[in-house]
């Protein structure tokens, strides 16, 4: 059934449905800048509510449109794994509204600092969860630096920027896993 849905459909309320759906596209195809746009469009127009306000919708179209063409970017073409990705930006960050995880500090926040390669609880709230898919940890922060040439440990603030927090997110989950390799979107089909 997840493989007959479209992109879009994973974040869209069926008595929410907008005017004009997203276009259908085939397993195995790039998506087009128009095609991205469309559906980009037709995302955030869904959450588009009375009190959300016009900054927070275009920043949610650039938020899918980021993400769409970061999978053209990586190879991510099929659309159940297009759709998950997105599904799991708006989990983590309402589609980039929380770039930044929110601390409390939670009680499960606490733990940061014995966690994911932290050395205190001052590096738990430094590394806390930034970009689209929160990553969190020293250890993640070091390995996507490393993976992309960059200090994430010096500015780990750079992991929450557009388009590469968009590429995290994507390579993250179509090649290297967040909870190793075996975590990958290939593994489910």
């Amino acid at each position: 059934m997840a493989r007959d849905l479209k992109i879009g459909q994973v974040l869209l309320l069926p008595s929410d449905a907008p005017a004009e759906p997203p276009p259908s596209t085939s397993n195995g195809e790039t998506l087009t800048d128009a095609t991205i746009a469309t559906i980009a469009k037709a995302v955030a127009q869904n959450e588009h509510r009375s009190w959300t306000s016009d900054k927070v919708h275009k920043d949610r179209i650039k938020a899918v449109t980021e993400i769409l063409k970061a999978c053209n970017r990586h190879g991510v073409f099929d659309n159940a794994h297009r759709a998950y990705i997105l599904a799991t930006a708006y989990h983590e960050t309402n589609l980039g509204q929380w770039m930044v995880e929110k601390w409390g500090p939670s009680s499960w926040q606490k733990k940061y600092g014995s966690k994911l390669g932290n050395r205190s609880d001052a590096e738990g709230f430094k590394y806390r969860g930034r970009g689209f898919v929160q990553i969190t940890g020293r250890d993640h922060y070091r390995n996507y630096g490393d993976l992309y040439g960059k200090d994430f440990l010096s500015d780990p603030d750079q992991v929450s920027e557009y388009p590469l927090a968009a590429d995290i997110l994507v390579r993250g989950m179509n090649e290297i896993g967040f909870t190793g390799p075996s975590s990958t979107l290939s593994k489910y089909g």
